[in-house]
């Protein structure tokens, strides 16, 4: 909203407590727990342009592999985790600065996150596929009253355990991309984000091409076993 970031665990409401926690830095926290329920960041925008990172005291997972969120937007979970399938993303997420980088083929990720948050469960899992199954498992690795943000894109209705919504109270929200933050769309700042060298862009494109080689551009793309992450087409 305009030059903050909200980071909300649970609706706001007035019972809660507020203090800052560092530069820029403002948490809600529950009286009864002192659990910290949103962290406000505050010259969002100005910090972006910094080289130093803002370090934010909650738990989050990618879910599977978007290795480009969390430099986006230059926070640093106090635990980022990112689901991978292949081994080139799992080298970019590494390059990124995950914390934990669990390979979908050979670990139940829901097993993990409990193991490594003590059977807490994540505070926020952002579901970047868009199936019925990653929604599933989203569900399945946050905490009671955690939140799940839906990126991927959703083609048809899915079938879901309604049980879990109810059982643990989630949030469950989406994220529109080609959308605003504030006023600033979301390609002027990522323009300005490259521009200003916040974020290595250029470190998660593979391949690139030419426009008279658009065909095998979208096979090697849709193909991970390429090695693909991000394939340009490029016009000489």
């Amino acid at each position: 909203i305009g030059d903050f970031l909200f980071i909300d665990l649970c609706h706001p409401y007035a019972e809660q407590d507020s203090n800052e926690i560092g530069e820029s830095l403002l948490a809600r926290f529950n009286l009864e727990t002192g659990k910290i329920e949103t962290v406000e960041v505050l010259f969002f925008f100005s910090w972006l342009k910094k080289e130093d990172e803002i370090r934010v005291p909650v738990n989050a997972i990618l879910w599977p592999a978007d290795v480009t969120l969390r430099n986006e937007a230059k926070l640093s979970p106090s635990d980022a985790t990112l689901t991978i399938k292949y081994d080139q993303q799992a080298e970019i997420a590494r390059h990124f600065g995950a914390d934990h980088v669990v390979d979908i083929n050979d670990t139940d990720v829901q097993e993990y996150v409990r193991d490594f948050t003590d059977g807490h469960g994540l505070d926020v899992v952002v579901e970047t596929v868009g199936s019925a199954q990653g929604f599933d498992d989203a569900l399945g690795m946050i905490r009671p009253q955690g939140t799940v943000v839906l990126v991927g894109g959703y083609h048809k209705p899915l079938e879901v355990d309604l049980s879990k919504i109810m059982n643990l109270e989630p949030i469950v929200t989406g994220s529109l991309c080609y959308s605003y933050s504030g006023l600033v769309t979301d390609f002027d700042a990522a323009i300005e984000l490259i521009g200003t060298g916040a974020v290595d862009a250029e470190r998660i494109v593979t391949h690139d091409y030419g426009l008279d080689e658009t065909p095998e551009a979208f096979r090697v793309s849709s193909d991970k076993n390429t090695g693909a992450v991000k394939v340009h087409i490029v016009q000489e």
